[in-house]
């Protein structure tokens, strides 16, 4: 499902893949990957207000992640 997502995002049906995706992280709130792919998924929506919660959610979760946190400051800038 990660790999769905991010690949919605180079095919832009980020919509598409959105719900299922959001479906997967109450399934399993501890998966950083999945709420990565949720935030990413949002800003590829252009819907910060969802984004960034999602990355802070993930970044919790994966510290030293460093994709997750480039991730979040891309969106926490624009």
């Amino acid at each position: 499902l990660v790999d769905r997502a991010f690949a919605a995002l180079d095919s832009e049906t980020e919509d598409e893949v959105l719900p299922a995706v959001e479906a997967a992280v109450l399934r399993a709130p501890g998966h950083a990957r999945l709420w990565q792919a949720k935030a990413l998924l949002h800003r590829g929506l252009d819907d910060r207000v969802q984004a960034l919660p999602a990355f802070r959610r993930a970044a919790e979760i994966a510290p030293r992640d460093v994709s997750i946190a480039h991730g979040m400051a891309h969106a926490a800038l624009e």
